[in-house]
């Protein structure tokens, strides 16, 4: 009777550990038979959970309690009620679950699922239409958009502008071939000017516009660009085309110069354009500034009274000589270079007395030569009274 008894709780205890179908995602209310006691003298009390209910997913321990023949309250059976997990059925692996193409489809459970439309997309997730990022006509000054998903294009070509909404403009003179030669490159909003600049100005970069060429300066017509005026010449206006040489009795010896510097007493220039100014022979004399030639006084040291002295100039490379029929005559030498830089910009007369080669000096003061020997003796004391009075 004992080893029946056994048998049936390990048959019961095999019934009880089958898996149980869930009923909901909970788990399984199980209905299950209180199995027989330990010893054929011992009366089951209950167990724990009870028949009825609800099982979790998985396995459960059931615990019983029983009376013994002296009715003690000692351990009972124990068995397993188990619950089989739950069958998923994953709607998304077909046909995306039913979702648009443009969509994701996620498993929520058993014949459940969602439907997302993607990013750039929108709709009920069945349904996913393409967002148009150009419909908010993100590009700037006609710059052409071009749809993408979740992003969008910008193409500024022929814009005059650059970047990612065309918003940039573009510097057109930055390149070398965007003006013909001789004309200068002006840059606008979105486009660029070629000017060209009057005979007598220049194009200033800072300031983007023409300028005039200053004084001591003119207009270059090879270059289109001003440029200084040369040694010997000035120019004391702007926006000129060209430089004035200087004049007689002048000189310019540094460029850009804005105008010309007289020769210095006893120096003398004979032509135009000049860079310096010539030293008079020894004898001869410029008695005044800005002089165009020398002169030979009337009398020198040597000359005596009753001799006929004739006077001459000298210029630049040529010998001046005087002659005299009576004791003494006079010779002059050829005149020297020298480069005078005089701060005088006007004539101003003034007298100059010039050395002998005794050491006398003779006032030369509008001398004149004198041809006419009959009345040659009363000239000359004329001439040397009024040079006294003069002085």
């Amino acid at each position: 009777m004992f080893w029946l008894s056994i048998l049936a709780l390990a048959a019961l205890s095999n019934a009880q550990t089958s898996c149980y179908p869930p009923t909901s995602n909970a788990g399984a209310i199980v209905n299950y038979e209180i199995p027989p006691p330990t010893q054929p003298s011992y009366f089951v009390l209950g167990c724990s959970p009870a028949s009825g209910s609800l099982f979790p997913i998985g396995n459960t321990t059931v615990t019983c309690e029983q009376l013994d023949e002296e009715g003690n309250v000692v351990p009972g059976p124990t068995f397993i009620i188990s619950v089989c997990p739950q069958e998923t059925v994953n709607d998304c692996a077909t046909n995306n679950g039913g979702c648009s193409e443009f969509a994701t489809c996620v498993t929520t459970g058993d014949n459940a699922h969602t439907c997302t439309c993607n990013t750039g997309y929108a709709g009920d997730g069945v349904s996913c239409t393409q967002i148009d990022e150009c419909a908010s006509f993100p590009c700037q000054n006609n710059g052409v958009c071009l749809d993408l998903v979740n992003a969008f294009v910008c193409n500024c070509t022929g814009t005059g502008y650059t970047g990612t909404v065309c918003d940039a403009d573009v510097n057109e003179c930055n390149s070398t071939a965007a003006c013909p030669p001789n004309t200068h490159c002006v840059n606008t909003i979105g486009g660029y000017n070629c000017t060209v600049c009057a005979p007598g100005s220049t194009f200033n970069q800072q300031y983007e516009a023409c300028l005039p060429c200053e004084v001591g300066t003119f207009w270059n017509s090879s270059d289109a660009l001003c440029a200084d005026c040369p040694v010997g010449r000035f120019q004391n206006q702007q926006s000129s085309v060209n430089c004035m040489p200087c004049g007689v009795g002048q000189f310019s010896s540094l460029p850009a110069a804005t105008n010309c510097m007289l020769c210095d007493i006893n120096q003398f220039s004979n032509g135009t354009g000049f860079t310096v100014c010539y030293n008079c022979t020894d004898g001869q004399v410029a008695p005044e500034r800005g002089s165009y030639r020398c002169i030979t006084p009337l009398f020198s040291p040597s000359s005596s009274t009753g001799s006929d002295a004739s006077s001459s100039t000298s210029s630049p490379g040529n010998s001046s000589t005087s002659s005299s029929t009576g004791v003494g005559s006079s010779s002059g030498t050829s005149s020297t270079a020298l480069n005078h830089n005089s701060s005088s910009t006007g004539h101003v007369s003034n007298h100059s007395s010039s050395s002998s080669s005794t050491g006398r000096h003779i006032h030369s003061v509008a001398c004149k030569t004198i041809s006419s020997p009959p009345r040659f003796i009363v000239v000359v004391l004329v001439l040397v009274l009024l040079c006294n009075l003069l002085v």
